[in-house]
Parts: C-alpha cells; sequence; structure tokens
C-alpha cells in the first residue's frame, strides 16, 4: 500500500513551506518515523518523520520546492514487491540489490547545485564519491 509523506501544518499561521533537503533518495528504506526530509518555514525548521515503514519510489517537491500544507511531498510504498515494480517502470533498476542504477550502471541521486544557501538546480545524476 502506498502511502503519502504529507506537508504537515506547523503552526496557526504557517500555510507553506520550502523543502530543504531531502534525506532520503528514492530507492531508499524507510522505518517508520525515521527522518526523511527537512522543511523550512518562516518559523520553524523540522525533520519530519517517514509516516510508515517501506521504499520512497517518489519525490514530488524537490530540495529548493515550496509546498502547501497537507501537500503530498513523496510516496512511500510498503510492499517490496510492487516498489521495485514502482521504481522500474520509473527507469530504476536494482539488478544487484545493493541500490537503485541507471541503464549504464551508474548509481543514481539526487543533487542540487547550490551557489551559497540558494539552490541554483535540481537533478538527478551519478553518484559521486
Amino acid at each position: 500500500m502506498a502511502t503519502e509523506i504529507l506537508m504537515p501544518e506547523l503552526g496557526e499561521s504557517v500555510h507553506e513551506g520550502t523543502v530543504s533537503r531531502w534525506i532520503k533518495n528514492v530507492g531508499d528504506f524507510v522505518k517508520e518515523d525515521e527522518p526523511v526530509v527537512e522543511i523550512m518555514t518562516d518559523k520553524v525548521n523540522t525533520e519530519l518523520g517517514a509516516p510508515a515503514s517501506g521504499t520512497l519510489v517518489k519525490i514530488l517537491i524537490p530540495e529548493g520546492g515550496d509546498v502547501a500544507v497537507f501537500a503530498t511531498m513523496g510516496i512511500i510504498e510498503e510492499d517490496a514487491e510492487l516498489a521495485k515494480q514502482m521504481l522500474a517502470d520509473a527507469g530504476w533498476t536494482d539488478s544487484d540489490g545493493n541500490g537503485f542504477v541507471d541503464k549504464d550502471g551508474q548509481e543514481l541521486t539526487i543533487r542540487t547545485v547550490y551557489m551559497g544557501s540558494w539552490p541554483l538546480m535540481q537533478g538527478i545524476a551519478p553518484l559521486v564519491y
């Protein structure tokens, strides 16, 4: 069963926030209540815990993106086989069980390029060590 990661209401006058950082990447297994995303508002900065255990299969709001209260930011799939199928349908593969890679065998992760503290661009790129 898919579970949505929703932007919570962090205060009476808080109507939106900004995704400052995804702590987990697409394809990562998360445990319920484990921090998965950092949110920044004009009143508070906080880490949000996963609403369920499973695989993070989709990030809908990229780092630096604004998100309204109660909007969906990402999707966690609790069923491991269904999660693998959803990731495969999106072009990800997990041939060795150690992480998701693109068609050329490059491990992928979400990367953001910053100028100072401002995000300039974001995309899926090969993981560089």
